[in-house]
């Protein structure tokens, strides 16, 4: 079974939202491999971030919706990894 926490806060007007699921128990292969997959989408986006880069530019390295069976960016928006500028509570990064 597996914990999600959801926060959602405001500061200064930006809005953010914060979550981390935790595993009870042992995790399984595919959960590893999961893992494994979003640490180096993570990393790769960490490594795109520099003065001058836009958010279009950090989300090129994050996997296209197809690849979870999504039609499109938007079909899969609940599942992104990211925000723009956090004026609003759900906004998509900038493609």
């Amino acid at each position: 079974m597996d914990t999600i926490a959801a926060l959602h806060d405001s500061y200064n007007g930006y809005r953010t939202c914060y979550y981390r699921t935790f595993g009870v128990g042992s995790a399984t292969a595919s959960q590893r491999e999961a893992y494994v997959r979003a640490r180096e989408w993570m990393d790769a986006s960490i490594a795109m971030i520099r003065p001058g880069a836009g958010t279009d530019q950090v989300a090129r390295v994050w996997p296209q919706a197809a690849e979870f069976g999504f039609e499109d960016e938007m079909a899969a928006f609940g599942l992104q990894f990211g925000h723009g500028l956090g004026l609003g509570l759900h906004e998509p990064a900038a493609y």
